[in-house]
């Protein structure tokens, strides 16, 4: 099912933060299928290192925001591989 974007700004820019985008599709092989989780998401839109890989790779992905978490658990939280 194709839901249409709501962003805030039309059309945010796709190079995230210092060109991270390019960088890590390049490190990847520049992948055209496949499945990522975002950890850390602030809007999904400002300065968004994994728009790109959604909008112009149509990669997969779930992203856990800051504001996901603390809305839940109601305090700020983090993911780790670790059980603390």
């Amino acid at each position: 099912m194709d839901i249409p974007y709501q962003f805030k700004t039309p059309n945010p820019p796709l190079n995230g933060q210092i060109g991270v985008p390019l960088i890590v599709d390049a490190l990847l092989g520049e992948k055209q299928k496949g499945f990522f989780i975002e950890s850390g998401a602030f809007d999904g839109e400002a300065l968004t290192n994994t728009l790109f890989f959604e909008k112009e790779i149509h990669l997969s992905y779930f992203a856990i925001g800051n504001q996901l978490l603390k809305a839940y658990f109601g305090q700020k939280m983090c993911l780790s591989k670790m059980v603390i």
